[in-house]
């Protein structure tokens, strides 16, 4: 999958939203801790340079909960905490909705509420 993800173009904004969407999907594999760790630090990368800074925030829970060297965490706790209100998202990959918070509050990305 990674290999595959690497080999899409990055031209255009829907092209990056899909190479975040296939990054994200790396992370729900059965990997070991220590190969979870770089997938979740190329997601974490690939969605904070796309601004998507809640699933990013995401990605950098999910990888301290892995336990990863001193140097690794000291880099990736602060983008937990990017704005002051909280983590906010510029762009939002409509798939990332099926993957819940590690929290267990529901999905990482909240649904659009209908107009009343």
């Amino acid at each position: 999958m990674e290999i595959e993800r690497k080999k899409l173009p990055k031209e255009t904004l829907e092209q990056q939203k899909r190479i975040c969407e296939m990054a994200a999907y790396f992370t729900h594999s059965n990997l070991q801790p220590v190969h979870m760790i770089l997938v979740l630090r190329t997601a974490l990368n690939l969605f904070f340079k796309l601004k998507n800074f809640k699933s990013a925030a995401t990605f950098a829970r999910r990888l301290l909960e892995l336990g990863p060297k001193p140097e690794v965490a000291q880099q990736v706790r602060p983008q937990i905490f990017l704005s002051p209100n909280g983590p906010v998202s510029k762009y939002r990959c409509p798939q990332m909705a099926l993957f819940p918070n590690p929290e267990g509050e529901g999905p990482s990305i909240p649904a659009l509420k209908p107009k009343l």
